[in-house]
């Protein structure tokens, strides 16, 4: 929010509902609809290459969604407030990684149990299984859901909620 008359000619053109509004009145400053019609592209574009994906809500890409991005509020985000997330950037300051929330399940499927992984490696996830599962013998194997094998690479690319079948 902002005064009438602190705002630049140019800029309170493109605020349609500061027409009437007198120079002392505040007005909220937006941007203009083709703004919004671009920034929703170029966020479709960013989460459909995995660089920048928005927190899932209904609408997410319409221009009063994205309104809430101009006024953003440096303490909340910090507190917590999740405006969206980058897999290809999260690490990219020195931040940790998140650890990896999957599901495990022996070979037969009948248990499955939630796991978090501090440290994204095989070993952690057959160390895992074989405490929460109380697994007899010793497995060296873990696969997907549709029975890929998984490596240390493939359990770095994988998303929260995954199913490990450790056999």
């Amino acid at each position: 929010m902002r005064r009438c008359g602190d705002i630049p000619e140019s800029l309170l053109r493109l605020q349609p509902h500061a027409r009437e509004a007198g120079a002392k009145d505040f007005v909220e400053v937006h941007h203009s609809d083709v703004f919004y019609a671009n920034f929703s592209a170029l966020l479709r574009v960013a989460e459909k290459l995995g660089i920048y994906t928005l927190p899932p809500s209904p609408n997410k890409f319409a221009p009063k969604s994205l309104m809430r991005f101009d006024n953003l509020d440096l303490e909340a985000s910090l507190g917590g407030l999740n405006l969206g997330r980058s897999h290809l950037f999260a690490t990219a300051l020195g931040a940790p990684a998140k650890p990896l929330q999957v599901l495990l399940t022996d070979a037969a499927r009948s248990r499955q149990k939630p796991v978090t992984l501090p440290i994204r490696s095989i070993a952690e996830v057959l160390a895992q299984a074989k405490q929460r599962l109380n697994l007899r013998r010793r497995h060296t194997s873990v696969a997907d859901a549709s029975g890929r094998a998984v490596d240390d690479a493939r359990l770095a690319s994988l998303e929260d909620g995954a199913l490990l079948v450790v056999a």
